[in-house]
């Protein structure tokens, strides 16, 4: 029990601080961020709008998770709509390259965004900011009133009468708005303007369809979305859109949580977030004791010494120190002629012709050295004294002999 007190320690903290975390997470805080999309209901998610585009459309909305392209090319695509709502409208040359011919095809394209990138070269448009337009004119006067006026807030409103408001929407949290400071009159029509009646909403004609071209994206957005004031213009903005089936494109979005994480849906809910955090620190917590609780030191295994090698040389070591040749001969003359027995399966008693000459043969040494070697053993081992000199000549004649033997 002593010993795992600061186990006890480290565990009553994470419990604390999952606490605080749990309390802090508990007092929701409001996300200001520009999301737009369709699942968000933060004040700038797109959860009012896109619920505004499917009563309004009796056909089907889908959303859409894929570029352009991915999307497009799947098959044929006749009388559709296709929306974007985002801060930047990003796509890609090809994906511009496929809008097109979508709209070209008589299909509509809807983008509310503050910039359109690649996509403004195509439609020789462009945008900027209405307080930059207005110091740009020659008149000191205008000058004055851009200044006084500044970006405090954007108005919007439409210019069809049917569909115009009796007063400007208001959007009271946008600090930065954009207009349309460049436009191709040929083929665009104003449907709508901001403060200054300068256009923020246009027609934009191509092949057999068009282009709806918004630059205030904060319409969208819940805040606004269900605000009584604002709404209106919201949905009379999206009354151009002709009732058939209708993308919402989820993908080119700020921040957006990938498709391919598994966890998406638990990270986008609070509480359900909370619950996976705590989960996952259990989970550690639990690995860290655990292991330590289980982990036992690991045996070293000595591998056995080969005793047999330290036996022959101690044994050297005793004769030598004797200087006892006579034997060390007569025991290497007895090892020798026991593997000639079990080598060339002869007996050894007498070393005469006919043994010699079957020596020669099994062993294919040469006749001199076969007759010197058994000439030296028969001599030694009859021999009552034997020397150093005698046992390294015996020992250097039976090296060579089994040097040259075929077996």
């Amino acid at each position: 029990m002593k010993k795992n007190w600061p186990y006890y320690i480290v565990l009553l903290l994470v419990v604390v601080f999952l606490y605080r975390v749990s309390q802090e997470a508990s007092q929701k805080q409001i996300d200001w961020d520009e999301n737009y999309t369709g699942a968000s209901k933060s004040p700038f998610g797109c959860y009012v709008a896109k619920d505004f585009i499917e009563n309004m459309l009796s056909s089907k909305v889908e959303d859409v998770d894929l570029t352009v392209y991915q999307k497009l090319s799947e098959g044929a695509h006749i009388n559709e709509n296709y929306v974007f709502v985002n801060t930047d409208f990003a796509p890609s040359k090809q994906d511009v390259t496929q809008l097109c011919k979508f709209v070209s095809s008589g299909n509509t394209v809807f983008i509310s965004a503050r910039n359109f990138g690649a996509l403004a070269d195509t439609l020789k448009i462009d945008v900027g900011d209405p307080l930059m337009y207005d110091i740009h004119q020659d008149s000191i006067s205008t000058f004055s009133g851009a200044v006084n006026s500044g970006s405090a807030f954007a108005e919007a409103n439409l210019v069809n009468p049917n569909l115009h408001l009796s007063k400007n929407a208001s959007f009271d949290h946008t600090t930065y708005s954009v207009i349309f400071t460049k436009l191709d009159t040929n083929k665009t029509i104003v449907l709508g303007t901001g403060s200054e009646n300068l256009a923020n909403y246009v027609s934009v004609s191509f092949g057999k369809g068009k282009f709806l071209l918004h630059t205030l994206p904060d319409a969208f957005g819940n805040y606004y979305a269900a605000d009584r004031s604002t709404s209106k213009y919201l949905f009379r903005c999206l009354s151009y859109l002709q009732d058939r089936p209708t993308y919402f494109d989820e993908h080119y979005k700020v921040g957006r949580i990938e498709n391919k994480d598994s966890r998406r849906y638990l990270l986008s809910e609070p509480a359900l977030k909370l619950g996976y955090l705590i989960v996952v620190i259990a989970g550690l917590i639990g690995l860290f004791f655990g292991g330590k609780r289980r982990q036992r030191p690991v045996p070293i295994v000595v591998p056995p010494s080969n005793s047999t090698l330290e036996f022959v040389e101690q044994v050297g070591v005793l004769y030598y120190n004797q200087g006892n040749h006579a034997d060390i001969v007569r025991k290497k003359i007895n090892y020798f002629l026991e593997s000639i027995r079990s080598r060339f399966f002869t007996q050894t008693n007498i070393f005469d012709d006919k043994f010699l000459e079957r020596m020669e043969n099994l062993s294919g040494t040469p006749k001199d050295q076969v007759r010197h070697l058994f000439a030296t053993v028969d001599y030694l081992r009859n021999s009552q004294g034997c020397g150093e000199k005698d046992l390294k000549n015996l020992d250097k004649l039976i090296w060579e002999f089994n040097k040259r033997s075929k077996r």
